[in-house]
């Protein structure tokens, strides 16, 4: 054992060692707490993970505002059957792919109050998802 005052080298490996794996613990739950679904079928951004083709977007315009069927190039009102698309609503979205900004119409609740401006997340590899709306507001979403 040291002398009192004098640094303990066995002591301050204990305390290195302590402090790493609270670090790692606290990480672990924060990692599971963020990833929890909200009230109201509301989810975070987490659980539409970019990797599987989501991204955050911002509604340009909707409803009768929106262009013919087939002119815009990213418009997954063309990808769906009929029947299908004159019983959805749709909304034109802004999003951002690398550095590029972005259009792609989707389709989005239709017995919702969407409105432009609203924030929320967007499938780019599948038609039949609809947006999903955002809980919160993001300070990263694109602007219109």
């Amino acid at each position: 054992m040291g002398r009192p005052g004098r640094f303990n080298s066995t002591s301050a490996r204990t305390c290195v060692a302590t402090l790493l794996f609270g670090c790692v613990g606290v990480l672990a739950v924060t990692g599971c707490v963020s990833r929890t679904p909200l009230p109201d079928g509301e989810v975070t951004q987490a659980t539409h993970d970019k990797a599987d083709g989501w991204r955050l977007g911002v509604i340009v315009r909707l409803g009768a505002a929106l262009p013919d069927p087939g002119t815009v190039d990213d418009d997954c009102r063309v990808a769906l059957a009929p029947s299908v698309r004159e019983a959805s609503a749709f909304a034109e979205f802004a999003y951002r792919q690398g550095r590029r900004s972005r259009l792609r119409i989707v389709m989005i609740e239709r017995d919702s109050a969407w409105s432009p401006g609203d924030e929320a997340s967007i499938d780019l590899r599948d038609c039949q998802q609809a947006a999903v709306r955002n809980a919160t507001p993001r300070s990263d979403a694109p602007s219109m």
